[in-house]
């Protein structure tokens, strides 16, 4: 079932991530001199989370880390608190699930998520932060600041995933999959990934059964916190909470990211009020991780008021270029190759500002039941 195909492959990519080796909360990894690290408790799931704490005490702008899927947690910004915390607070979380907090069969939504964190962080940050979120972070951050937006001085967003209408992430599935079998030189290629992705689309499954029903969890997701999140992730609704944002948005994003494709961030920033879009060439879902010294002068540059000229993204008008069709409660049109946003009335403003031709494009704004097909 593609939803199940789609959180899977977020979720072994998260995987290859280096894991966390300690018995017990612990700051040393972060080294930073008077770092902490505690156990937080929160009402949502009942349980508890480790936040960790780097930087000046006296320091006037908090940041707040939100981590990705994956057993590293919030060990995926090890390479970036020590330069935050020259001159930051510095907060980074393990999300509940994820690394040394409590773990168990829960809804891990982006919105829960979000619950949270607000629960948990607010009292301790005790002022508005800038919110910087990856991957499964950064739809976190975005559900955290589209409900919360008086606690949001700034969002950055980097890699985020599941945004995309799930028949977009099926082709660039199919693609990467048949590029593995048979290379793109093959003459079996495109036949091939129109195989693997008509096979993923025409399989339907009502996500809301399997996340809202513990039972059900476990019997599909065996109770696994990164396989809920990853799925939950995909079946997750990001309309209502993209136009909600008001706070100046940063999407930094790598150019060769095989997990959340360049198109996500182009959706994202033709779509967030006043967003701006950063491309990192050559990097790929981790930029954090992979490239600190390309990653942390972009971030250090934006907070410290000197951005790079990035502005408000939107691409022009383009023809579509496709013959598959969207069909969306009983609509159907052409869907767009180039960032899919889908035409609905709460879209409308951000079609308009992005300039393309679409009644039924592939950004997931709505839970519709809608399906490719060639």
């Amino acid at each position: 079932m593609i939803k199940i195909r789609l959180a899977a492959a977020l979720l072994f990519t998260a995987l290859l991530l280096p894991a966390m080796v300690q018995a017990g909360p612990s700051a040393d990894w972060i080294k930073v001199p008077g770092a902490t690290a505690v156990l937080v408790k929160e009402p949502v799931f009942g349980g508890r989370i480790a936040v960790y704490r780097a930087g000046p005490k006296d320091a006037t702008q908090a940041v707040v880390l939100v981590h990705g899927l994956g057993k590293a947690a919030a060990r995926d910004w090890e390479n970036l608190i020590p330069a935050l915390a020259q001159r930051y607070a510095v907060y980074a979380v393990d999300l509940p699930g994820f690394g040394f907090s409590d773990k168990g069969n829960h809804h891990y939504s982006p919105d829960n998520m979000a619950r949270v964190l607000d629960a948990a962080l607010a009292p301790l940050v005790g002022r508005p932060f800038v919110l910087i979120g990856h991957s499964m972070g950064g739809a976190v951050a975005i559900a955290y600041a589209a409900t919360y937006p008086q606690r949001v001085d700034r969002l950055v967003l980097v890699d985020v995933a599941g945004v995309l209408h799930r028949s977009v992430y099926a082709e660039f599935l199919a693609r990467a999959a048949a590029q593995r079998m048979v290379g793109l030189d093959s003459p079996w290629y495109d036949s091939m990934v129109r195989a693997i992705q008509a096979r993923a689309e025409v399989v339907p499954i009502r996500g809301d059964l399997v996340l809202e029903r513990a039972g059900v969890r476990q019997r599909i997701l065996r109770g696994d916190p990164n396989a809920i999140a990853a799925f939950a992730l995909v079946e997750h609704d990001f309309s209502a909470d993209l136009h909600e944002i008001n706070a100046p948005t940063l999407i930094i994003w790598g150019g060769d990211d095989s997990i959340a494709p360049l198109r996500t961030g182009q959706a994202l920033a033709a779509t967030i009020p006043l967003a701006r879009l950063v491309v990192l060439e050559g990097l790929g879902h981790a930029p954090q991780v992979e490239a600190p010294g390309r990653f942390n002068p972009v971030l250090l540059d934006e907070l410290d008021g000197r951005q790079i000229p990035a502005p408000p993204y939107a691409l022009a008008i383009a023809r579509i270029e496709t013959d598959r069709v969207g069909r969306c409660e009983g609509r159907s049109s052409p869907l767009l190759g180039h960032i899919g946003i889908r035409r609905t009335a709460s879209m409308a403003p951000a079609i308009r500002r992005a300039r393309m031709p679409a009644t039924c494009p592939t950004l997931k704004s709505l839970r519709t039941a809608c399906s490719g097909r060639r």
